[in-house]
């Protein structure tokens, strides 16, 4: 592929100084997409009002070359009034727009979120809004309202845009039922860092099977639903679970609670430790853990929600099932009698190189 693109990148952060699923998904995509490009503009902050990152910080932990510009603009955000997010994000594109002048040279226009909302005349626009929680069913009063004052905005973006990008599975559907015509959506997962893939997993302990739950403590995370599940399970599993979940009792089962785990070393251990990840979510975008469990040889149940589907189509043993407890009952209760050997996963799909190559590939044929 020639050399020959000039891209403008828009985000909301980058890794690790503004922390977040979509953060990391910027730094990598502009450290890997960079190579495809003459020019890549990178627009960026740093956390709420806070510093934006110095440019040689920057360009020295992410590799950056000559042929790679830093915009830094500072993500302001003091409201306290409903929907005070939307309104800063809208102003801090508008700030990104001031900063970064003509578009008009640019052979593509990519947004992280709401970073484009002062671009949507471009007629190159590309927009990525992940995991479009927004769309999703929401599971408290709090949740849909919250979800609610995120739509407009989202719905507008998506429908002025180009091409928007969808994680995939059913994220593509979401799209198609938000108003996005077929030819106007675009595929591309999202990737998992080298670090995290291992050409020998760490074989399993012996003993009961040891199931791993790790995530954010939301009613539509499933949380309940493993605490349902456990009571009606045959025999007794060993669970690990990483986030700020509540401890319950776990009657004949040996639960272990570790809390928040900031460092990554400690969760990929844990993870390594594990024989099965679990994934009960009612909802979901295309979940990271997923990908990091497999890249360490781990098996994974998830439910059938978001690009979960997707993700374990090509992974042997994995299940997929409805979110519900009693589904969940039989999964486990099927991995438990037969405790999964590690194995590697063929996740060349998810490399950054080929996520980059695939991004490149669009920005070259939009019109």
């Amino acid at each position: 592929m020639e050399n020959g693109l000039r891209v403008l990148m828009l985000t909301d952060g980058l890794a690790p100084w503004v922390t977040g699923g979509m953060q990391q998904h910027s730094a990598m995509l502009a450290k890997h997409l960079a190579p495809f490009c003459t020019e890549l503009v990178v627009a960026h902050c740093g956390r709420i009002n806070g510093e934006v990152p110095g440019e040689a910080e920057v360009r020295r932990e992410l590799g950056l070359g000559a042929n790679v510009r830093l915009v830094a603009v500072p993500f302001v955000d003091r409201g306290r009034l409903p929907g005070h997010y939307v309104r800063a994000s809208k102003a801090f594109s508008r700030s990104v727009r001031a900063a970064v002048g003509d578009v008009a040279g640019f052979d593509a226009v990519y947004a992280q979120g709401f970073t484009g909302w002062a671009f949507r005349d471009c007629p190159r626009l590309v927009v990525n809004l992940h995991g479009l929680e927004m769309f999703q069913p929401g599971f408290s009063r709090r949740e849909v309202w919250a979800k609610s004052l995120l739509l407009p905005t989202a719905r507008t973006l998506l429908l002025s845009a180009h091409t928007a990008i969808s994680l995939g599975g059913r994220l593509t559907d979401l799209l198609h039922e938000v108003g996005v015509a077929a030819a106007a959506v675009a595929e591309i997962p999202n990737g998992i860092p080298g670090a995290w893939l291992t050409p020998r997993p760490t074989p399993r302990m012996p003993g009961p099977l040891r199931a791993l739950l790790i995530g954010r403590n939301e009613p539509r995370k499933g949380y309940d639903l493993l605490q349902a599940a456990l009571p009606a399970l045959p025999a007794p599993i060993a669970l690990d679970v990483v986030g700020p979940f509540p401890p319950f009792n776990p009657g004949r089962h040996d639960v272990t609670f570790h809390g928040t785990v900031t460092d990554r070393e400690r969760v990929r251990a844990i993870l390594d430790a594990s024989d099965v990840l679990l994934v009960p979510s009612r909802s979901e975008g295309m979940p990271t853990v997923i990908l990091e469990a497999l890249a360490r040889g781990r098996h994974v149940i998830a439910t059938d929600v978001g690009a979960t589907a997707a993700l374990l189509a090509d992974a042997p043993g994995c299940r997929l099932i409805a979110p519900s407890a009693s589904e969940l009952t039989a999964a486990l209760a099927d991995f438990a009698a037969a405790p999964p050997t590690p194995r590697r996963f063929d996740l060349s799909r998810y490399a950054w190189s080929r996520i980059a190559m695939d991004h490149a590939r669009l920005f070259q044929r939009l019109d």
